[in-house]
């Protein structure tokens, strides 16, 4: 028997067993590896959040209420509540991806002439706002939002369902459109917003395979068909961080488009204040879809 050759064969096999072994072995941890990496990329790039608010509205001469709400799933929220003496109804902003609601207060500085309540609040993770933001978060705090509105506008006139206007920039388009079918939502403004999160990755990040492997796809371009009320999109073509065809695209899936608007400027600068005649058609949509102001009994 010691002078038996060994068995190739089956030693070849066993080797190759042991090959395949380690190579699925190794692919599997590699997928992990970039998956982990994947998701920590996607949430450091998605929710560049700042906890402090450095300025409140008292310090830039605004009236505002501060407003502590609830989402469903027990998380604690922040807003500022800006009255209008004349308001048709209310305007729900859902802001972009960074800083808090005290990066926000030009908005309520340069809407003062709009008829509309503003609400503005912060996502889970941002300012004081408790939790930790992530997609399915963010749409129980656009409900709660409004909610809120929706309880507001009752206590204030009585009407059981409130017109609201529901705006979104940026990463706040996404997060709009995870409840713009509510019935309370009367309009619909994107602004500077993505078609999908895994198409962004799919365009800037290809190497992190964000299609297969995207923790927060936001997926807009597949929302935005079941939205009934008419939709407002803006959108600069000189926009360096959100091409502009995805706006051009988000616009051709409304069902009902109102109007697509060129803006001037790059993503930070675009906006009603550099865009006059996007500001004019802020108004021209509250004019035709909002009714003049219910009566106090």
């Amino acid at each position: 028997d010691r002078d038996r050759k060994p068995d190739t064969c089956h030693l070849s096999q066993g080797l190759c067993a042991v090959s395949a072994r380690d190579l699925l072995l190794g692919i599997f941890v590699a997928l992990l590896l970039l998956r982990g990496i994947t998701a920590w990329v996607e949430h450091r790039l998605l929710y560049k959040r700042r906890r402090v608010l450095h300025t409140r509205p008292e310090d830039v001469g605004l009236e505002a209420e501060d407003l502590h709400f609830c989402a469903e799933d027990g998380c604690n929220l922040h807003g500022w509540w800006f009255e209008h003496p004349e308001a048709r109804g209310v305007m729900v902003i859902c802001h972009g991806n960074a800083g808090n609601l005290a990066d926000r207060l030009w908005m309520a500085q340069t809407l003062q002439d709009l008829p509309l309540h503003l609400f503005i609040f912060d996502y889970r993770g941002f300012g004081e706002s408790e939790g930790i933001p992530r997609e399915a978060g963010t749409a129980r705090d656009v409900r709660a939002a409004l909610e809120l509105a929706r309880q507001r506008w009752q206590a204030r006139t009585g009407s059981e369902l409130p017109g609201i206007l529901l705006y979104g920039r940026s990463l706040g388009g996404a997060i709009a459109l995870q409840a713009a079918t509510d019935a309370s939502v009367r309009a619909l403004i994107l602004e500077s917003t993505f078609t999908s999160i895994s198409e962004m990755g799919d365009r800037f990040y290809p190497w992190l395979l964000p299609r297969l492997l995207c923790m927060n796809p936001y997926r807009s371009d597949q929302r935005l068909g079941d939205v009934k009320v008419p939709v407002l999109v803006a959108h600069s073509p000189m926009d360096e961080v959100i091409p502009y065809d995805m706006g051009e695209r988000l616009y051709s899936l409304a069902p009902k488009p109102w109007r697509f608007l060129p803006l001037q400027g790059s993503h930070d600068e675009a906006g009603w204040v550099t865009s006059p005649e996007y500001a004019a058609a802020m108004h021209r949509l509250v004019a035709e879809t909002f009714p003049p102001p219910p009566q106090s009994s």
